[in-house]
């Protein structure tokens, strides 16, 4: 079960790739109608049996409905990508030196988490 290809480039999608390639029946997400058409056109290559659902991750009752209709392709789940991610658009499409600029401003905030996590 893969949640999270967006596009070729995906990590999502690399991985379900290899999946495939080593035998793995595969299941996929889509969330939105606007990554459904992507999503559709990369797992072509898996062939028609390869089953898609519609599943937006922070909808309760979309998770639930994508399990059902998960059920009706099998009884058994052997491995699960979660691989959803949020970033703003402008980041997705900035160019390398804007994209560590980024990265700088929000190390503070990581490295803040990570003390929060050592204090008792």
């Amino acid at each position: 079960m893969v949640f999270g290809v967006a596009n070729k480039r995906s990590i999502a999608w690399a991985i379900a790739k290899a999946w495939a390639a080593a035998g793995a029946r595969l299941i996929f997400n889509y969330q939105g109608e606007r990554l459904k058409e992507n999503v559709e056109e990369l797992i072509a290559e898996f062939g028609e049996q390869t089953a898609l659902f519609p599943c937006d991750v922070s909808s309760d009752d979309e998770i639930k409905a994508f399990f059902d209709k998960t059920r009706n392709e099998t009884d058994r789940l052997d491995l699960l990508l979660h691989s959803v991610a949020f970033a703003p658009k402008a980041i997705l499409s900035a160019p390398p030196a804007r994209l560590f600029a980024w990265r700088k401003t929000l190390a503070p905030t990581r490295s803040w988490r990570s003390r929060a996590r050592l204090r008792p």
